[in-house]
């Protein structure tokens, strides 16, 4: 699940060999944070938001669980505020949400049955949809595309030892695309982003022949066909967790690697950029911890960070690219919290903001419940 220097497999089209620079202990100050704190709806606690994704500035949506056992938790932003939506009426939770003219999804888990959960927004209803391989009980959804022409693409992982599907629903069927070599043997697909219908792309973590490897992996849809562009960390254990796509000569992929220096192993942050030609090392600031989650807005880069050491208590974390320039961010001062964490980001179209969902926990009126913050203009 983390990458590694990385040594190319015979298999792989494309290999980078990656540099790891101390990593960062410090942020810009709190009090410079371009990042505000924004009221999230009420919820039962234990409760935490897991994914959001923005239409437009008077449309987002932010999905989680709430409570014990776990209810499914969906909050939709209407331009003002937050507001929590109606009880879906069964126990769960929701991980995955995409939205697009037309279409608004999500995806969890349905804890009575133990089974995949998809669910597509009509009017104002949360109806269930079928799913390929809808009755496997080990089928898990780990991300959710909308395309604007109604086509939604799905990734999910299934079996044992895990193997990954991506697959696509025109508006009335799904149709499961037979993956590259390089995941013949095993893959675990992390998340997925269709930029288009001939321009898709999903990253995760693969497992080549070699015992106790486990090498982060891009996968691109031409419209056709699954390739491989990127398969590294034979030499130690990789992972990528989420991509973004600006354009075709533009792709973003960020996870983490495992470091295998001083007195003990540690988990560190990565980056990478695509061109149009190969994948490299973004040098971006390598922090103990994992990059889960990014979004291209504000004339920027945003790359939400869950550090592994506790570092600045009551603050989220960022990575920030622009003009050229990397900053490790932290998000603004939270009194009375002990743990704060952004599990996902996402840009805000037409506008210069980007939403930040996750969870804060204070041990002092023990409690965990979601949390909401907003970098830029809407």
């Amino acid at each position: 699940m983390t990458r590694s220097w990385a040594r190319r497999l015979a298999v792989a089209p494309v290999s980078i060999v990656l540099g790891l620079a101390s990593p960062v202990t410090s942020y810009a100050q709190t009090a410079d944070s371009p990042w505000q704190t924004v009221q999230a709806p009420p919820a039962q606690s234990p409760a935490a938001l897991a994914d959001v994704a923005a239409r437009n500035a008077r449309s987002a949506w932010a999905v989680g669980s709430e409570g014990s056992p776990s209810l499914p938790y969906i909050a939709h932003w209407n331009g003002r505020r937050w507001v929590k939506q109606p009880s879906l009426g069964w126990q769960g939770t929701l991980t995955e949400v995409t939205t697009a003219p037309g279409s608004t999804w999500a995806a969890g888990v349905d804890q009575s049955t133990g089974t995949a959960k998809l669910l597509r927004k009509i009017g104002s209803v949360w109806a269930g949809h079928d799913l390929p391989r809808g009755d496997d009980p080990t089928l898990r959804i780990t991300g959710l595309s909308a395309l604007p022409d109604g086509r939604l693409w799905l990734s999910a992982t299934y079996g044992s030892p895990t193997l990954s599907m991506l697959a696509f629903f025109d508006g009335h069927t799904w149709t499961e695309t037979p993956l590259p070599a390089e995941c013949a043997a095993r893959c675990a697909i992390q998340q997925i982003e269709a930029r288009t219908a001939q321009d898709v792309w999903a990253v995760g973590a693969g497992v080549p022949p070699s015992p106790g490897v486990v090498a982060g992996i891009v996968l691109r849809w031409d419209g056709t066909t699954w390739t491989a562009g990127l398969s590294n960390g034979t030499d130690n254990v990789a992972n990528l967790y989420d991509v973004h796509a600006v354009s075709a000569d533009d792709v973003w992929a960020v996870g983490h690697k495992a470091v295998f220096s001083g007195p003990r192993p540690y988990l560190a942050t990565i980056v990478l950029h695509y061109d149009g030609t190969s994948w490299q090392d973004a040098g971006a600031p390598a922090i103990v911890g994992s990059a889960v989650s990014l979004a291209a807005g504000g004339g920027g880069l945003w790359v939400s960070v869950q550090p592994s050491s506790p570092g600045l208590a009551g603050t989220t974390r960022y990575l920030r690219y622009e003009s050229g320039t990397w900053t490790a961010v932290a998000g603004p001062a939270t009194p009375d919290v002990d743990v704060l964490v952004t599990q996902a980001v996402a840009a805000v179209p037409g506008t210069s903001a980007t939403w930040s969902v996750g969870y804060r926990t204070s041990t002092a009126a023990q409690t965990t419940v979601p949390h909401i913050e907003l970098a830029g203009s809407l």
